[in-house]
């Protein structure tokens, strides 16, 4: 299990807080090994309150599994969690096939990402991986036919948007749709997270992506999937999208240890100069989940003279994540600090560096509620996220993409 790294600094640190943690960490344990499960810590009904609902589908599932004496209320609950989780994935199927298909009438190859391709690959049901969007892959010079394919089916352009100019350059279309009004739609030229990478690389991509059951487009090989996911979580994200990345990483490890040649994989991912943005996320996940990645692959990517300063910034990050918005929660109803000019620009100073989801949240507080516990709490994710983004920077030589939503 991942030990705590931030003690209690009067920076808005809880008895909350705590019970929260502990209650992460028996998630990880009772993922990594539903035969193993115990009575979470606090009982169920606080500790149904703290999981993420990013992991709970799979959460109830694995206690199903086990046959754990629940209590009946509890029980219920779980159902609910999965009715919710099957009417969800049936949209996102419905969202997925449609425009699978429109792209394929188009002759338009593609490749779908992350949760359109993980949730048939490595979960033991599709609909146990929440999804909020769809993202697929094509030919960065077919993009505009691509999203003229999409919008014949109903999607419209929410918006079009270039990566910085110190990327690829490679465009991407985030498209809406009345058809699918809760499936919203991300073609991507490149994948953003693959950005940066030697262009050689992200062209073999193409070359070694896999046919993906069900649909008529692939997905990418299992050696690029694990390492999409480890710089879309450290790189893209700096570590603030809470358990489920973690939770894929592990599955995904489990599913394909026997058919990847790591030594192989190592030197690829040491030719992109990517070693210390894939070591960090493959330990986080091997110390909550228990992702089996081989000892021989944590040695050879692990950075030897920055591993524990970088590792603690990651766990900063990923803590803080989890905990902010339930802190700001709490806040909403604390002694107001008062909407100073000067505070106000402390603020939105601070949030052009919060991850997507935090910002999003912690916009529909109004500032005038939120007391000075808050501006520290959320100060302190904003540097810590820059100061990883520059620990990152020095070590592998290329800096985290731009905060998106991919």
């Amino acid at each position: 299990m991942m030990e705590r790294t931030k003690p209690r600094d009067g920076v808005g640190r809880s008895d909350d807080d705590d019970r929260r943690w502990q209650v992460f960490e028996w998630v990880g344990e009772t993922l990594s090994d539903p035969g193993a499960w115990a009575t979470p810590p606090g009982g169920w009904k606080e500790a149904l309150e703290y999981v993420p609902g990013d992991v709970l589908p799979m959460l109830a599932h694995r206690l199903d599994e086990a046959r754990a004496p629940l209590p009946d209320e509890v029980e219920e609950q779980l159902k609910q969690v999965r009715r919710a989780a099957a009417m969800r994935g049936i949209m996102v199927r419905r969202a997925l096939t449609a425009v699978d298909a429109c792209l394929d009438a188009e002759g338009i190859r593609c490749i779908w990402l992350k949760g359109a391709a993980l949730r048939s690959q490595i979960y033991p049901d599709p609909f146990l991986r929440p999804m909020e969007d769809l993202d697929v892959c094509v030919p960065a010079e077919l993009l505009p036919a691509a999203a003229a394919a999409a919008g014949s089916i109903g999607y419209l352009e929410e918006r079009y948007v270039r990566v910085a100019e110190e990327a690829s350059g490679h465009p991407k279309a985030r498209l809406i749709s009345r058809s699918f009004p809760r499936v919203p739609l991300e073609i991507h030229g490149v994948p953003h997270s693959l950005q940066g990478l030697p262009p050689a690389f992200v062209q073999g991509m193409w070359e070694r992506a896999v046919p993906l059951d069900g649909t008529r487009g692939a997905a990418l090989s299992p050696t690029d999937t694990i390492l999409h996911l480890c710089l879309h979580l450290s790189r893209h994200h700096r570590f603030a999208l809470g358990l489920r990345p973690l939770l894929d990483i592990s599955l995904a490890v489990s599913r394909w240890k026997e058919v990847i040649d790591w030594p192989t994989w190592c030197n690829e991912v040491h030719g992109a100069g990517a070693s210390a943005s894939v070591w960090l996320p493959l330990r986080l996940s091997a110390s909550i989940f228990r992702a089996d990645v081989p000892v021989y692959v944590m040695d050879s990517l692990r950075p030897e003279s920055s591993a524990h300063s970088l590792l603690a910034l990651a766990r900063d990050q990923f803590e803080d994540t989890l905990e902010l918005p339930g802190f700001l929660e709490r806040l909403v109803g604390g002694q107001p600090a008062g909407a100073s000019l000067g505070g106000a620009s402390m603020w939105w100073r601070a949030a052009r560096h919060l991850p997507n989801k935090v910002r999003h949240y912690a916009a529909r507080i109004r500032f005038g509620q939120i007391p000075m516990t808050g501006w520290r709490r959320i100060t302190r994710l904003a540097r810590g996220r820059r100061r990883l983004s520059d620990a990152l920077r020095d070590v592998d030589g290329m800096g985290p993409t731009e905060d998106g939503s991919e």
